[in-house]
């Protein structure tokens, strides 16, 4: 279950992503020149998401083991957010489908 609900939120995510190409270029890219309260704004979002994550995440004890999983789990959800924008700036939307399989947490914390 916990990978289930992991994956579909990432898959969830990029589905949005590359769908609106717009909004996620004016949400991750545009955001920054906006203001202070956009970009606060911005920040805010990228917490529930990391408050999502973790939540789940929490479900299993390895990740519970892990030395500091709130700090793995920001690792996480930065990283991925930093691929996103990254395809974003470039103009290649259409490429973060590919991000599915390499993001998924390691198989042995969900195994």
């Amino acid at each position: 279950m916990l990978r289930v609900c992991l994956v579909y939120q990432h898959a969830a995510y990029l589905d949005l992503m590359t769908s609106e190409p717009a909004l996620a270029k004016t949400a991750l890219i545009e955001s920054y020149a906006a203001g202070p309260e956009v970009t606060a704004r911005r920040f805010e979002v990228q917490a529930r998401w990391i408050e999502l994550f973790s939540e789940i995440l929490t479900e299993d004890e390895r990740w519970r083991a892990l030395p500091d999983p709130l700090f793995t789990c920001q690792l996480l959800i930065g990283g991925v957010g930093t691929m996103v924008t990254a395809h974003l700036a470039a103009g290649n939307h259409e490429a973060l489908p590919g991000l599915r399989t390499p993001v998924r947490p390691p198989r042995a914390l969900l195994a």
